[in-house]
């Protein structure tokens, strides 16, 4: 995210975006790779996502769609 957008919630709105997106098309699982030093982890998390293997510092998260 481009510095001047971070802290406006518009990455929330993108991540809901594509959870409401994945939920219409009938997905139950919403996965993504992010980089373990990136800030947007606490973000992902705090969205409902949890991390399910870390390797190469690299962690790959999902989130049960309802």
């Amino acid at each position: 995210m481009d510095p001047d957008w971070q802290d406006k919630g518009v990455g929330s709105q993108a991540i809901n975006f594509a959870i409401a997106v994945a939920q219409k098309e009938g997905f139950q699982l919403l996965r993504l790779r992010v980089f373990c030093a990136n800030p947007a982890v606490a973000l992902y998390r705090r969205l409902g996502f949890r991390i399910c293997k870390t390797e190469v510092g690299v962690h790959s998260m999902e989130r049960e769609l309802s």
